[in-house]
């Protein structure tokens, strides 16, 4: 397996949600506040606080007993998904699809919910962590090569429609593991691909190239009028 190389903005990101899960758990264990779920983006309970709960999910992972276990597997996915991209197309487009994953994501929980509330009375879980967003990138990345086949991590061949079948399969899991709640992942993460997708298309589309503009140029007569004519040599 290739790894992809560990990219500035990459060890930012990855540095930033260490130290955002740090920081929170700290805050919990001196404040005995539950900071996670005042932090979590509650789709049932809408708000004020639905504002700063839509900026700050993917920064939450629940402390508890293999929170440091999750923390490294989703980090560690979100670096193989995330080093690829940002080598490949730079900071700016890579910043680009993560806000626009980010935004796909929290109208997929909130259009999500809003569909099984209207079929199931049963309560749903608060959306954290940086799973939807990983997947919005993978998509994204691989959604934007050209062709119909693409290298999965650099070793894994396979077509498109294969690698949409293993998103699906990898995000109905929180989805079949409802124990008495209800999981906004998979309808996060499927906003954040659905927008990766259409990123990712917008960036392919066919570009009508721009005519520069007619110079406007003017003829000035150099010499005399009384000049002898050129000469043409032999």
């Amino acid at each position: 397996m290739v790894w992809p190389p560990l990219t500035p903005l990459t060890l930012r990101v990855l540095l930033t949600l260490f130290v955002a899960f740090a920081g929170l758990a700290l805050a919990e264990s001196l404040t005995s506040l539950p900071l996670s779920a005042l932090l979590a983006f509650d789709t049932r309970s809408l708000g004020v606080h639905t504002a700063w709960q839509a900026l700050a999910w993917p920064f939450v992972v629940p402390f508890h007993g293999g929170a440091i276990l999750d923390l490294a597997l989703a980090l560690f996915f979100l670096y193989l998904v995330l080093a690829p991209y940002d080598a490949r197309y730079g900071a700016r487009r890579t910043l680009a699809l993560l806000a626009l994953c980010w935004v796909g994501a929290t109208l997929g929980a909130l259009g999500g919910d809003a569909l099984f509330a209207l079929a199931f009375s049963m309560p749903v879980s608060p959306l954290h962590g940086t799973a939807p967003l990983a997947w919005g990138l993978l998509v994204g990345g691989l959604f934007g090569a050209p062709g119909d086949r693409i290298l999965l991590f650099g070793r894994y061949d396979a077509k498109r429609w294969q690698l949409l079948l293993g998103v699906l399969l990898f995000t109905l899991f929180p989805l079949l593991q409802t124990r008495g709640a209800l999981s906004p992942q998979f309808f996060a993460s499927w906003g954040a691909v659905g927008t990766a997708m259409l990123h990712a298309r917008w960036q392919h589309r066919a570009r009508t190239p721009r005519t520069p503009p007619p110079a406007k140029l003017r003829v000035i007569r150099g010499g005399r009028d009384d000049d002898a004519p050129p000469r043409t040599l032999h």
